[in-house]
C-alpha cells in the first residue's frame, strides 16, 4: 500500500496553533509530510482581535499567503498530496484560500478547535455529492428571478449565524459601486460540519450559477461571509473565475465592513475611501484647494521658472531648452481641471487636454496642513507633465514596476524637476514664500522654500504609505526605501541652500542612497521587501556630487536599525537628525557650496 504525502499548513495569524496539538488529528499513515507556516512568508502584523480601528494591511497579507501557495507540493500522479489547514485567521483568508486551492487535485481539509479544546475537520476534494432529499441548509434564499441591468458590484451576504443581515453597512462598504444586495442565509444559528459540507457547498454553487445570469452587467462579486473558517473556505471553494472575472472578500471589523482582498492577485486593490457625507465634504474641500493651487500654477508660471538643465535636452539635442519649455508650457495652459472627484487617483491625459483627481488620492491628503495639501497638488501636477514627455502615460504604464531601475530613474528625474520648477516659482513669487523668520525652520527663503517642498513630497508619500498600510511600514520594498532616504537627504542638504546657483546644484546631480545588504525576501513578483539590517554587515551607501561614502553602524550619532525603524513608523525628526549628521559629516562632498 502506498502511502500519500501531506502538506500541513498552519495559519497563525491571530493565535498560535501548535504542532504538537495538531499532529494527533493528522491521518497517521503519510509517505512524507511536511509544514509550511504563514509566519515564514513575512506577513504584517495582525490587530484584528487587539484593535478594530488598527489599520490592517491587507495587500501585505495577501501578498504573504500568495508566497506560501507557491511553495506548496501540488499533486501529481506519482506523487499525490493532501493538504491540512489549521490556524486562527481572518474569514477572508480562508475564502481566499478556498478559492485558490479550488483548483488543485487531492483532498483538503481544515481543522478547527472549540473553546473546550475539541478538534473539529471537515474534508472537500473527495467528490462527496449531498442527498437530493436533504433539508436545505439556508432557509433564506435570493429568488434571481428576473434581470437586473444596473452596474456594478454585487453583493452576496452568506451567513449561518441567523437573524438579518445589516445592508446599511454593506452598502457604506461599496457605496456608489453597488448594483445589489442578495442574501444566502440561516434564520437561526446553524453550525457548518464534514457532514452537511457537500449540501451548503452545492446551495452556494446554485446561487452564484443564476447569479450572473441576474445581473448581466455586473462589475464583479463582492462576498461577505458571516460564520465560521469553514464556511469561509468553502464559499471561496465555489466561485468559478471564469465566470466571475473580479471578487472582493470583505471582513468585518468592529462596525463595518472592510475591503480585504481582491481577486484574481495582481495589482493592489483600488484604496477605500469614507463614504459618509462628512468625509467627502472634507474630499471636497481639498480638491478645492489643489485646483486652486493647479490655477495659480497655470497662469504665472514661466519659461524662467523652469531649470537651466531641461531634462532630455542635450547639447546635440534638436530641440533647444527654450523650445522644450515652452512645449511644457503651453500643454499646461491648455488642460482643463474636473470640478468633481473623479475616479480614484490622478489622471493626466495630454492628448485630451484633462485631469482628474480622485477619491482615493484626496482621502489620502484631507489631514495634511492645507499648505502642504496645495504644493503635493502641484508637484504630482508638474510630475506627470514630464512624465509625458519622458513618454510614460497611463496608457503603458501597467507593470513598469518591474523594471525596478528604470522606473527609479525616470521618477527621480520627474521628481527633481518638479521641485526645482516650484521652487524657483515660488521664490519669484514672494508672496506665496513662507515667512524666513520661523525659527524652526531655515531662515534664508531659498531654503526655507526648498524645504517645505521637499517636506511635502516626503508626507505625501507618507500620506498614501500610512492610508494602505497604517502607522507602520511593515511591506517596505527596497525601491520604496531608497526613494525615502534619497529625499530625506536632500532636505538636510537643502537646509544648507543661500542662493539659486546653490538650487542648481542640488538638484543638478543624481544622487543614490541604500541602506546594503539587507535581509529580505523576494515577492510572487520578485521585488524584494526589507526584513532588518544585518548586524555588523549593513552599511548606508551614498553617491553624491561624484563621490561615495560609506556609513556604518559604528559611527558617531548613526545607529542604522535606529534609521530603518524610524523610516518604517515615519519619525521625520528621527531620520532627519540622522541625516543631518551624516550632510555635516562630509559637508565639503555634500554641500559644496558651503566654504
Amino acid at each position: 500500500m502506498s502511502y500519500r504525502n501531506q502538506a500541513v499548513v498552519l495559519l497563525n495569524l491571530d493565535a498560535e496553533i501548535a504542532r504538537a496539538d495538531l499532529l494527533p488529528q493528522l491521518p497517521s499513515q503519510v509517505a512524507e509530510r511536511i509544514f509550511f507556516s504563514i509566519k515564514d512568508y513575512d506577513p504584517p502584523p495582525i490587530e484584528r482581535l487587539r484593535s478594530n480601528d488598527a489599520t490592517m494591511d491587507w495587500w501585505g497579507l495577501g501578498s504573504s499567503i500568495q508566497n506560501l501557495l507557491a511553495a506548496l507540493p501540488r499533486t501529481q500522479q506519482e506523487r499525490p498530496v493532501d493538504y491540512h489547514l489549521a490556524g486562527r485567521a481572518p474569514l477572508s483568508v480562508f475564502a481566499m484560500l478556498g478559492m485558490e486551492l479550488s483548483a488543485w487535485q487531492g483532498p483538503q481539509s481544515l481543522y478547527n478547535p472549540d473553546k473546550d479544546n475539541r478538534w473539529h475537520r471537515m474534508t472537500v476534494g473527495i467528490g462527496e455529492k449531498p442527498a437530493s432529499t436533504e433539508t436545505p441548509f439556508f432557509d433564506v434564499q435570493p429568488a434571481l428571478d428576473r434581470q437586473h441591468e444596473a452596474p456594478g458590484w454585487v453583493a452576496l451576504c452568506i451567513s449561518r449565524r441567523g437573524g438579518p443581515i445589516d445592508r446599511g453597512l454593506i452598502r457604506r462598504a461599496l457605496h456608489r459601486e453597488l448594483a445589489g444586495i442578495e442574501e444566502l442565509a440561516t434564520s437561526r444559528p446553524k453550525t457548518v460540519t464534514e457532514e452537511n459540507a457537500p449540501l451548503i457547498a452545492a446551495e452556494i454553487r446554485s446561487v452564484l450559477d443564476r447569479l450572473k445570469t441576474a445581473y448581466p452587467q455586473m462589475s464583479g462579486l463582492a462576498l461577505f461571509i458571516e460564520g465560521a473558517m469553514q464556511l469561509a473556505f468553502l464559499c471561496g471553494r465555489q466561485v468559478n473565475p471564469k465566470v466571475f472575472y473580479a471578487v472582493r472578500l470583505y471582513e468585518f471589523r468592529g462596525n463595518r465592513y472592510e475591503l480585504a482582498f481582491q481577486l484574481p492577485w495582481g495589482t493592489a486593490p483600488t484604496r477605500q475611501v469614507d463614504p459618509s457625507p462628512e468625509a467627502d465634504l472634507r474630499r471636497r474641500q481639498t480638491l478645492s484647494l489643489i485646483l486652486g493651487g493647479f490655477d495659480r500654477l497655470k497662469r504665472t508660471l514661466t519659461p524662467d521658472d523652469l531649470p537651466a538643465r531641461f531634462p532630455g535636452v542635450h547639447e546635440n539635442a534638436p530641440q533647444s531648452r527654450e523650445a522644450r519649455a515652452h512645449q511644457l508650457l503651453e500643454r499646461l495652459r491648455s488642460l482643463k481641471w474636473e470640478p468633481e472627484p473623479a475616479g480614484h487617483d490622478f489622471r493626466l491625459s495630454v492628448l485630451r487636454d484633462h485631469v482628474q483627481l480622485g477619491d482615493g488620492l484626496l482621502e489620502a491628503l484631507v489631514h495634511l496642513p492645507e499648505e502642504q495639501q496645495v504644493r503635493i497638488g502641484q508637484l504630482v501636477l508638474l510630475h506627470e507633465l514630464l512624465h509625458f514627455d519622458q513618454g510614460l502615460y497611463h496608457s503603458n504604464f501597467h507593470d513598469i514596476g518591474r523594471s525596478g531601475v528604470a522606473l527609479e530613474e525616470v521618477d527621480y528625474i520627474a521628481d527633481v524637476f518638479s521641485l526645482e520648477t516650484l521652487s524657483r516659482w515660488l521664490l519669484r513669487c514672494t508672496s506665496e514664500a513662507p515667512s524666513p523668520g520661523s525659527q524652526s525652520g531655515p531662515t534664508n527663503p531659498i531654503a526655507a522654500i526648498t524645504c517645505g517642498l521637499i517636506t511635502a513630497a516626503l508626507r505625501g508619500m507618507q500620506a498614501f504609505d500610512v492610508m494602505e498600510q497604517g502607522a507602520y511600514l511593515h511591506r517596505l520594498s527596497e525601491r520604496r526605501l531608497r526613494r525615502y532616504l534619497i529625499w530625506h537627504f536632500q532636505l538636510a542638504r537643502a537646509d544648507s541652500l543661500r542662493s539659486v546657483p546653490d538650487l542648481a546644484r542640488l538638484f543638478g546631480r543624481s544622487v543614490v542612497l541604500e541602506l546594503a545588504p539587507l535581509d529580505g525576501f523576494l515577492d510572487k513578483d520578485f521585488d524584494k521587501h526589507v526584513r532588518q539590517t544585518l548586524p555588523n554587515r549593513t552599511q548606508l551607501v551614498i553617491v553624491c556630487e561624484d563621490t561615495v561614502r560609506r556609513f556604518s553602524h559604528h559611527e558617531r550619532l548613526l545607529n542604522l536599525d535606529v534609521l530603518l525603524t524610524s523610516l518604517r513608523t515615519f519619525a521625520h525628526d528621527v531620520v532627519q537628525s540622522a541625516m543631518r549628521h551624516v550632510v555635516e559629516a562630509e559637508h565639503h562632498s555634500f554641500i559644496p557650496w558651503r566654504p
